[in-house]
């Protein structure tokens, strides 16, 4: 049986619009997984939509709140949604415990980190271009992969290219997390769950280079494979 995978949505405060790039439901597809779009619920029902998926897909977009981590906002501070932060944190908050699938992809991996008690970085100062202007397939800087991670075995590459869409970053990882690839100015570029079946963070866009890119298409099919397992161990629970 196909695994069903809840993928998070951007936020327009402005038109009140819920929208998703179609990249991320092509490579879940590719995968074989089956993608659920989840829009902002109230609290009380998220457990009762977590029982429905089998793995969770938290989406990039703008940036976070900074209020949320009780700090001013920096000047350049981005478009940001405190509906969409808020129902995302606790959504990963209890997606964690329930030791589910997760996959966080650029603020995704953010939302993570924050979840987890970490901390991020409003606005990366560095020589190395982290918000490339180039079309999101092209790879503009390179990551080196911890060896005794998860993401290496996914990849099996020590260093690999990658595209890049951010100015925000995670500075500290949370409880139970660890960075697992740096880019070479030191901004953590993922992260992974020690204590979790897998709860990875990626900082770049995977799903702008899986079709042409095994390391980048690994990705998605070692989540959605652990997906499978969670829906198979818990079928009859």
């Amino acid at each position: 049986m196909k695994a069903v995978i809840g993928v998070t949505t951007c936020f327009d405060s402005n038109t009140g619009r819920f929208f998703i790039s179609r990249a991320y439901i092509k490579a879940i597809y590719k995968n074989g997984g089956i993608p659920i779009v989840l829009c902002p619920i109230h609290k009380a029902e998220m457990p009762f939509v977590l029982d429905k998926i089998n793995g969770l897909l938290l989406t990039g977009g703008g940036d976070i709140n900074p209020l949320i981590a009780g700090e001013q906002p920096c000047k350049n501070i981005g478009e940001i949604s405190t509906l969409r932060d808020n129902f995302e944190l606790s959504l990963t908050r209890l997606a964690l415990r329930k030791n589910l699938p997760i996959l966080g992809i650029c603020r995704g991996m953010q939302i993570m980190a924050m979840s987890a008690g970490g901390t991020i970085v409003q606005d990366i100062k560095s020589p190395i271009c982290h918000m490339q202007k180039s079309p999101r397939y092209v790879k503009t800087h390179t990551v080196d992969i911890k060896k005794n991670s998860q993401l290496f075995y996914i990849c099996n590459k020590k260093v690999i290219a990658v595209n890049s869409f951010h100015h925000q970053s995670v500075l500290t990882c949370g409880k139970n997390f660890r960075p697992c690839a740096f880019s070479e100015d030191g901004i953590i570029e993922a992260m992974e769950n020690k204590s979790h079946s897998f709860a990875m963070g990626i900082q770049w866009h995977p799903e702008n280079l899986y079709k042409t890119n095994q390391c980048q298409n690994n990705i998605f099919s070692a989540f959605i494979s652990e997906a499978e397992n969670y829906k198979e161990e818990f079928k009859n629970v």
